[in-house]
């Protein structure tokens, strides 16, 4: 899970979010607690540690159901 969430965050800065070392950890943290399973669950303990402005929502989401896809699991492999 956390190679996945590694080049999910590398994915968010390529499109020019800035996301801190810290941040993904604590992304990570989430990530581990409610799982890949509930991709709500997931979409929202990814967008509440990684999101600082609401300005870069329009971004994450879009990017989120790429990456994620419909079962949570990571498309790119």
């Amino acid at each position: 899970m956390d190679e996945v969430l590694v080049r999910f965050v590398q994915t968010l800065r390529a499109a020019g979010l800035r996301v801190s070392s810290s941040e993904a950890l604590d992304a990570m943290q989430g990530a581990h607690t409610v799982g890949l399973s509930d991709r709500a669950a997931l979409k929202s303990a990814l967008r509440a540690t990684l999101i600082k402005r609401t300005d870069d929502i329009p971004t994450f989401d879009p990017l989120f159901d790429q990456f994620f896809g419909g079962d949570g699991q990571d498309p790119q492999g």
